[in-house]
């Protein structure tokens, strides 16, 4: 592009301008595209996850089950959805500091915060699980392999869950830093 098209495009953008309506309906919080994917995937793990609380008595012998393992996984179901719920609300609560850096300080510490609770009721909620589908199980050499599989899978996927948000987490810190670096 050579100068002269740039500074023409410069002074005559190509654009519509907007009413202060669509300009509000832009900035709320509600409707930012990641709130929106959180908010799809809450109420589809939400949805899947009542189904499955819906038909795990009948469809998956609940009834053979100990009744230990019946409570712990309605336990697991509850506050794995009931975390979600949390999160995504609290997500929406946007903080009004006097400043972005103190904004990001306090995000930052809600994020560890929901990050810690988020992954700790994912494992609760895995374990729970296990536990529902082993109770009745009888143990030989081979159920043994199969279930340490199983449970090593579990606490990868936990490991996997606590470094995607640390990573989410270290690049909102990567900006707070670079903002205190510009002072």
């Amino acid at each position: 592009m050579e100068l002269e098209e740039l500074k023409n495009t410069w002074k005559n953008p190509d654009f519509k301008s907007k009413n202060s309506e669509q300009l509000i309906w832009m900035t709320r919080v509600n409707n930012h595209p990641i709130l929106k994917r959180i908010r799809l995937k809450m109420i589809l793990e939400t949805c899947g996850l009542l189904i499955f609380y819906a038909l795990f008595y009948t469809a998956f012998d609940g009834d053979e089950k100990p009744i230990l393992a019946n409570v712990l996984l309605a336990l697991g179901i509850l506050v794995f959805i009931a975390t979600s719920i949390w999160g995504h609300f609290s997500l929406q609560q946007p903080i009004k500091k006097n400043n972005l850096q103190q904004n990001l300080t306090i995000f930052i510490k809600h994020l560890q915060r929901i990050s810690i609770i988020s992954v700790s009721t994912s494992f609760f909620f895995g374990i729970s699980l296990f536990v529902f589908f082993v109770s009745v199980v009888e143990f030989s050499v081979k159920t043994y392999f199969l279930t340490s599989g199983i449970m090593a899978m579990l606490v990868i996927s936990t490991f996997i869950s606590y470094n995607t948000w640390k990573s989410r987490i270290d690049d909102i810190e990567i900006t707070l830093k670079e903002f205190k670096e510009k002072e």
